[in-house]
């Protein structure tokens, strides 16, 4: 069972079928925050079970994956967020993407924060990475405050884009608020 993390505004939980239709209305039918995700483009509603199915199952599989992230305060799904392997690298990713309303109030940086708080002190990884489309500047923002470096353009995800990458021994978890629920 995924463990839940609270941080200051947010709960990252395990998704539950009761997510689907949020899901898919805040994320993955919306061609604006879609554009920014490797598809680039909303996803048929036809699809919705099996990416449910796969957000449930990657946990099973792997031992992390995408949380659900909920706003704390109402418990109100906005987005994704977490560790994922990489298809075209051999790399773990941290990834994220919340619906349009939640956009420029340092939500994602708040959750992938998070995100990579447990990849290192929970699972133990020894690297985190991150890319973006070289026109989404404010995922690449993002990756910056939460403490990636550029280190050089790579080809995944069918494009040419910065990866950015940190190492457990140079993560440095900052004073916001983290609580990890196993």
């Amino acid at each position: 069972m995924p463990p839940i993390i609270e941080t200051d505004y947010l709960t990252l939980r395990q998704f539950v079928p009761e997510d689907a239709d949020t899901y898919y209305t805040q994320i993955l039918s919306d061609p604006e925050v879609m554009k920014t995700l490797s598809t680039r483009q909303p996803v048929p509603y036809e699809m919705l079970p099996s990416i449910m199915e796969r957000r449930l199952t990657y946990w099973e599989k792997h031992g992390f994956g995408l949380f659900a992230v909920t706003i704390k305060e109402n418990g109100i799904l906005i987005g994704h967020c977490g560790l994922l392997k990489m298809e075209d690298i051999d790399e773990i990713e941290v990834g994220y993407a919340l619906g349009k309303a939640y956009w420029g109030f340092g939500l994602a940086t708040e959750a992938a924060k998070a995100a990579l708080r447990f990849g290192f002190e929970e699972l133990q990884l020894n690297r985190i990475v991150a890319v973006a489309f070289q026109d989404n500047a404010a995922s690449l923002r993002v990756m910056e405050k939460i403490g990636l470096k550029f280190e050089k353009n790579t080809f995944v995800y069918n494009a040419d884009m910065p990866l950015y990458a940190l190492h457990r021994k140079d993560y440095r978890p900052d004073e916001s608020f983290y609580r990890l629920h196993k």
